[in-house]
């Protein structure tokens, strides 16, 4: 099972912004049985930004836009996570300029609110692998793809109709969510 721990407020970027990381973490930890000691244990992250933990006990990916603030945790494997406001864009040009023509096909369809339903996946697919969002151009208007390193799988996660918000995965699980209470 993984779980995203959401915190609506004021929102700390780096260092300062820890304390929200490791707070769920250990929530985390405690629920999934795994030994995490926040002590001890620090986080690091890879010559490309992506934070992890040092001890490698749990993966965890971070998103936030605006006053949202959210934080996936898996013991299974990496994962990544985006979550967007839906804000006034021209996304059939973003998506023209930027996507394959399927996805800018798609954009121009269903508009806007589609540019984004693609955006979160190609940043939450970013995040899973650590390779930044150059690293893959090929469509992701399927819930499954398949990459050098395997299969992985786009969760839908329920934001409201102001937002969108997408988790990769080389796994399926159950996804339970969780406000941080802080």
């Amino acid at each position: 099972m993984d779980i995203i721990y959401t915190y609506r407020g004021e929102i700390k970027k780096g260092k300062p912004g820890e304390d929200k990381i490791i707070m769920a973490a250990k929530q985390f930890a405690k629920q999934a049985g795994i030994n995490f000691d926040p002590e001890t244990d620090e986080i690091l992250r890879t010559e490309n930004g992506k934070p992890y933990f040092k001890s490698g006990c749990m993966y965890f990916s971070l998103t936030h836009s605006w006053d949202m603030w959210m934080c996936i945790f898996s013991a299974e494997g990496e994962v990544g996570i985006d979550y967007q406001f839906i804000t006034p864009i021209d996304g059939e040009r973003l998506a023209r300029r930027f996507f394959p023509e399927d996805e800018a096909e798609y954009v121009e369809l269903n508009g806007d609110e589609a540019f984004f339903e693609i955006w979160v996946k190609k940043e939450s697919y970013a995040k899973m692998t650590g390779k930044g969002l150059m690293s893959r151009l090929q469509s992701m208007l399927s819930d499954v793809g398949m990459d050098e390193d395997g299969k992985y799988y786009f969760t839908k996660v329920n934001a409201g109709d102001e937002a969108r918000c997408a988790v990769c995965r080389r796994h399926e699980s159950p996804i339970n969510m969780i406000t941080l209470q802080v």
